[in-house]
């Protein structure tokens, strides 16, 4: 059986799609109950890691933090704002 390819084009537009599918909920929340959701995801995601030990756990949330530390100029450009 062939390997799956990535399509990266499709990930980027699901990711955008649940974004948005999510937003409505976190929408009007106290930017604390926002985070602890936030978080909360991210522990779930990670905690799936678990099997294969710390240092893939340590490095998958440095990865991550990566990422969101370079989308968040691009949300800044894009007109996100804190509505509190």
């Amino acid at each position: 059986m062939a390997e799956a390819q990535y399509d990266a084009e499709a990930a980027v537009n699901l990711t955008f799609e649940i974004a948005q599918q999510i937003r409505p909920l976190l929408a009007g929340q106290a930017r604390e109950v926002q985070g602890a959701v936030l978080a909360e995801l991210l522990a779930m995601w990670i905690a799936g890691h678990h099997r294969c030990g710390d240092a893939v756990m340590a490095q998958v949330l440095e990865q991550h933090y990566r990422v969101v530390r370079d989308l968040v100029p691009i949300n800044i450009y894009q007109g996100h704002q804190c509505e509190h």
